[in-house]
């Protein structure tokens, strides 16, 4: 009853605004809107842009009188095929050219692996005529009359490598917002750099030292940069405990991480192996207390080592059977390579001394394992018999960074500077200052020396003028 009055309540039409003056009954007023004469339209071009919106009477008016698409529509519709037309031959080219990347992405990698390929037979076939049983040799002793005469030919052959009283600074790099933790080069065509800003940029020494590329990926410090001598394969370890592989050829990029989860990864190292399969590519990373060896083929630890009590700070090679690492906990460790077993460890410090000093950096060379301490001092040990030889002192605070080169060890520290010793006088014939703050990366190559600071820059020192930019 009460519907049925509801519905013969008359109202106006819902398009009274628009000029229907009609009233009808309730019940009919969705009926009559939906032929309502008045009902709003728009205009048949509002694609074109015309923002005409009116009634459906007066429509065919503003067509006619008013709308400028009107006139223009045969032009309008013309140009949207057209465009049409070319968003479809655009997106077909767009595939060809991502067809002919992928074709270029494949003839590169084919080509570096040829390359690598042609430079490990070469290798090979050096190892085969100097002797396939090398690897297979035991340690000896080597007298020091032996280490004597092998070093004072080394630097005979070799003595216009380095003429350290002519070093100077020929360059400097910046790009890195924080200070530089860490310096590698791969075959003397890109140094690699890692920072506290997390980044490790990439620069070609061929092209006038330029940055050509910045690897990210990391989430703190990158604290050591190692390369693979035998593939276009560097890696970083860094404070998130990550060991990341990178692929540096025409598209450089992350290939995988490794977890080594024991905190910060302060030092790598790189070394061969064999297997059933031939030669392997192997990765130790070392952190707090523990030392790992990775397969890098695999991406997984083979061997987890409880190498130190305390963090690992230095790593370096002492020869194809035995590497050396130097720890927080103030002892420098030899190690076997093939048994992964403790060869010697040896407390940083001269007979005479009570106490040992924390060992925050290794270099090995000329038969010697030189140790930077955090009493400003070098300690250096025979690396055949272990013993202590002598203390190099100088620096004014903690020796953080260390590398040889025929005859001469470079050393730097917190002090801001590098200071070069002369291995057959064991003296400083050299000090290098320049940069403005800790010296917190230091990598050698070709005679040149590479260091990063904590003032944000790369230097390059050489005794020529080589990569001057002066």
């Amino acid at each position: 009853m009460v519907n049925a009055v509801i519905g013969e309540l008359p109202v106006h039409c819902g398009y009274k605004n628009y000029g229907c003056e009609i009233v009808v009954p309730y019940s009919d007023l969705v009926a009559h809107m939906s032929s309502c004469a008045y009902h709003p339209v728009q205009c048949p071009h509002h694609s074109f842009g015309c923002a005409w919106k009116g009634a459906a009477n007066e429509l065919n008016a503003h067509i006619t009188h008013r709308c400028v698409f009107e006139q223009l529509k045969e032009y309008l519709h013309k140009t949207e095929q057209q465009i049409s037309h070319f968003k479809h031959t655009i997106e077909q080219q767009s595939q060809e050219i991502n067809k002919l990347k992928r074709s270029l992405q494949e003839v590169s990698v084919h080509y570096h692996i040829w390359y690598w390929n042609i430079f490990k037979r070469i290798s090979d076939a050096c190892h085969q005529r100097h002797g396939e049983d090398d690897e297979e040799r035991p340690l000896k002793a080597v007298s020091s009359q032996e280490r004597s005469n092998t070093s004072h030919v080394a630097e005979h052959e070799t003595s216009t490598r380095w003429k350290v009283h002519e070093m100077k600074c020929v360059r400097t790099l910046w790009g890195h917002v924080r200070g530089v933790t860490a310096l590698n080069v791969w075959h003397s065509t890109y140094l690699l750099s890692g920072s506290h800003d997390t980044k490790i940029r990439l620069w070609d020494l061929s092209r006038d030292c330029k940055c050509v590329a910045q690897l990210e990926g990391h989430r703190v410090t990158v604290w050591s940069i190692e390369t693979d001598p035998h593939s276009p394969t560097v890696f970083s370890g860094a404070g998130d405990g990550a060991v990341k592989v990178w692929r540096i050829d025409d598209t450089p990029r992350c290939e995988a991480t490794m977890q080594h989860g024991d905190g910060k990864v302060y030092c790598l190292l790189w070394t061969g192996g064999q297997s059933d399969q031939g030669r392997q590519s192997l990765l130790y990373s070392g952190a707090y207390r523990t030392l790992k060896l990775w397969d890098v083929s695999s991406h997984t630890a083979v061997v987890s080592l409880d190498a130190h009590q305390d963090c690992i700070w230095g790593i370096k090679s002492t020869g194809p059977d035995t590497f050396v690492t130097a720890s927080e906990d103030r002892t420098v460790a030899v190690w076997d390579k093939r048994h992964h077993s403790l060869v010697k460890r040896i407390h940083n410090k001269e007979a005479h001394e009570r106490e040992s000093a924390r060992a925050l950096s290794v270099a090995v060379g000329g038969g010697y394992i030189y140790v930077g301490s955090d009493d400003c001092k070098i300690r250096v040990f025979d690396q055949h018999n272990f013993e202590h030889v002598t203390t190099l002192t100088g620096h004014h605070w903690e020796v953080w960074q260390l590398g040889f080169s025929e005859g001469y060890l470079f050393s730097g520290s917190f002090d801001h500077t590098v200071r070069v010793w002369e291995q057959k006088t064991w003296t400083c014939v050299k000090t290098l200052a320049g940069h403005n703050g800790y010296i917190h990366a230091l990598t050698i190559d070709k005679g040149t020396l590479f260091t990063g600071s904590g003032d944000k820059s790369i230097k390059l020192w050489r005794s020529d003028d080589l990569y001057s930019n002066f």
